[in-house]
């Protein structure tokens, strides 16, 4: 990302530079919000882990410290009516998977099961995230004339509630959309597109349906008593689902709390509504209050609730307490889990840390969204963080190569059968490329192969070489884009997406994802600064100028969109203005000698402005030398033409020898002859 200098009077290599959005993980991260947890699921959670919904007697059960954790999941005991034996059937929770709800459905009518064995059945089928298998067994039982009418009527609501809020819990979770695979990847954003309209209207039907499901469940509970608490969680709950907030309160505050006290699942369901109307501090201290009076039926998911409030309220530490807390409880826990690792991350500091201890964390945290992916490999933000993992992480390729000084062809046994034209990849420490293919056989001896750019370093042999495995980012961003229906989640997607094609210089395609990521999200500002890079790229300096105002206007300390927004004011004459950016952007970061050498390249379009510019060359050149980084031709011609207008003919000269000097040495064979513009790559006033 090396924003190379332009020869005096051209602003065009400045800002054309292929870049693909921030340079390290770490300041991608510094962006990325903690996605939202939807508190109905957090409730749904909480309320349907125990044995029953709230009664009467619940307050004082949950007081006693010594109960089995909701976590800790007991097996489903069937007695055998047939048997004059005390003979039983034991399923346990990990064999639930394995058992179709139809089956189990007619187990459990044959042996006359009681409505509660129903209902504890169909709640081991929701912990393990199988919310439609759960619903259709309770549905199942509701349907049942024979099994509804041998039980009394407290077993009949139940279930009745029981069956309703299993088709909420259903109706909230989101179904993987099928986006078309294409091999064409220009039309990679229709067909997400396209498939997401789709979708998205089958999910707003299928919605509608299990929300009047549950709806109908309920108000048949009602006929049975009017005044339970369990139907009034039940209502709260629905109308939580359907953002009809003022209705939740009545029947979580009004109805259940007057008349039962802070029982829990009251306490979180307006916790729950406190959040969504983006109360924080309600939210945090109603979860507090949960887990203060209900320490172990709370569970894990009551952590998560108050861990997302702490971290709305900027109570970081508290947050990362929360989470931690909750994957101690339930190491499974896949909020939990990604709420941890994305704040870990986001504190991780490669300047305060050595080399060694950053690797070491930021390797936990990898581990982290690993394990989540295991548990639930459908959730879109897991996905989009190992997408982005994957983004930057180098593979290995299996194999030494060669490559000789001054050539683009690498040999390598059996090297290239690992490559396609286009990949991304690392040479030894040296060089970093993309694959390039001229001739459709060219890599088919699995030997040799092209790279788009020139080995200008000592010829080598058994270099190891790695490449970035784009592929994998796509899939996984294309599956977190299916996966969810929020917008703020899928446009993270669509700007893993992006940042893949702009990497490899695909500009067009980049900016579409862009453009289509910022209308779902506005204050994605990576994505925003992206689209203006490759705005740039095409030219379209107005409409790039124009995305980087609105990133700076919420986002006013980006260095580097100040730096793009300095240079694009230069050329559009507006100097005090750009220097004014620079100037900024400077001050933010002063050790980053790419900043000063953008302003120098602002100041030298000026006559008047020759010797503060060389000034600046001279300080970013310090800097360059300081970190050890080589100096190009470009910048040491640059200082050359402004010593030689300056009349310090000496220094000009000094300069003009040193860059070619760096050009023979960067390569070799292109000294003397013409580079794309036409023009000698010989240094020339």
């Amino acid at each position: 990302n090396d924003p190379r200098s332009a020869r005096p009077g051209t602003l065009e290599r400045g800002l054309r530079q292929k870049d693909h959005g921030p340079t390290t993980a770490q300041q991608w991260y510094q962006y990325w919000s903690l996605i939202d947890l939807l508190p109905s699921r957090v409730m749904a959670s909480a309320v349907t882990s125990e044995e029953d919904l709230p009664d009467h007697a619940m307050a004082d059960d949950d007081v006693d410290g010594g109960q089995e954790s909701p976590e800790n999941e007991k097996s489903l005991v069937i007695p055998v009516t047939s048997s004059s034996n005390d003979v039983f059937i034991e399923i346990f929770p990990e064999e639930m998977s394995n058992i179709r709800p139809a089956t189990l459905s007619n187990v459990l009518r044959d042996e006359g099961a009681p409505l509660k064995t129903w209902c504890e059945a169909s709640l081991l089928y929701m912990k393990g995230k199988r919310e439609k298998e759960g619903c259709e067994l309770l549905t199942s039982a509701v349907d049942n004339d024979d099994v509804m009418g041998g039980s009394n009527n407290a077993d009949r609501l139940r279930l009745l509630v029981s069956s309703g809020i299993a088709a909420l819990a259903q109706a909230n979770r989101h179904e993987p959309i099928s986006a078309t695979d294409n091999d064409e990847m220009g039309s990679l954003l229709d067909s997400l597109m396209a498939a997401s309209k789709a979708e998205e209207e089958q999910a707003r039907v299928r919605r509608e349906e299990l929300q009047g499901i549950a709806d109908a469940r309920f108000v048949k509970a009602d006929s049975i008593n009017q005044v339970n608490p369990q139907t009034w969680i039940a209502k709260g709950m629905l109308n939580l689902a359907q953002k009809k907030f003022d209705q939740a309160k009545f029947f979580f505050d009004n109805l259940t709390m007057r008349q039962e006290g802070e029982i829990l699942p009251a306490l979180i369901g307006m916790a729950a509504v406190k959040y969504l109307e983006k109360d924080y501090k309600g939210a945090q201290d109603l979860y507090a209050k949960a887990m203060e009076k209900f320490p172990v039926q709370s569970g894990a998911a009551v952590r998560v609730g108050f861990g997302v409030a702490c971290y709305r309220l900027n109570e970081i530490d508290r947050a990362k307490a929360a989470f931690r807390r909750a994957h101690d409880m339930d190491p499974d826990n896949v909020e939990a889990l990604m709420g941890l690792a994305i704040l870990e991350m986001a504190s991780l500091d490669s300047h305060a840390l050595d080399a060694n201890e950053y690797r070491a964390k930021a390797g936990s945290v990898i581990q982290m969204i690993s394990q989540a992916n295991l548990v639930d490999h459908t959730n879109a933000s897991v996905q989009n963080h190992l997408a982005n993992h994957y983004f930057w992480k180098w593979s290995p390729v299996p194999g030494m190569v060669s490559v000789e000084c001054g050539s683009n062809v690498v040999t390598g046994s059996n090297v290239a059968s690992s490559l396609e034209a286009g990949d991304r990849i690392r040479i030894g420490k040296e060089l970093e490329t993309l694959v390039a293919v001229d001739d459709e056989d060219e890599m088919a001896d699995g030997e040799t192969f092209k790279i788009k750019d020139t080995w200008k370093f000592d010829s080598k042999s058994n270099l190891k070489i790695w490449k970035k495995d784009y592929e994998r980012v796509i899939s996984l961003a294309k599956a977190a884009y299916s996966s969810t229906n929020i917008p703020g989640i899928q446009a993270e997607s669509l700007y893993m997406l992006a940042r893949v094609f702009h990497a490899r210089g695909e500009m067009t395609e980049a900016r579409e994802l862009y453009d289509k990521a910022v209308f779902l999200d506005p204050n994605l500002y990576p994505a925003r600064y992206g689209l203006a890079q490759t705005l740039i790229w095409e030219g379209k300096f107005g409409d790039a100028a124009t995305s980087l105002k609105l990133l700076l206007g919420t986002c006013t300390t980006a260095t580097d969109a100040l730096a793009a927004m300095g240079l694009l004011d230069a050329k559009a004459g507006k100097r005090a203005d750009a220097f004014t950016s620079l100037r900024k952007a400077i001050d933010l970061d002063p050790f980053n000698a790419d900043l000063v050498l953008i302003e120098a390249l602002a100041l030298q379009q000026h006559e008047t402005d020759y010797p503060a510019s060389l000034d600046r060359y001279r300080n970013a050149v310090r800097l360059l030398e300081a970190q050890g980084r080589s100096i190009s031709a470009d910048v040491l011609t640059n200082m050359g033409v402004l010593c030689h207008e300056t009349k310090q003919y000496e220094e000009a000269l000094e300069m003009y020898t040193k860059a070619l000097d760096a050009i023979e040495s960067e390569n070799p064979e292109s000294v003397g002859k013409p580079d794309e513009t036409g023009d000698s790559t010989f240094v020339r006033h």
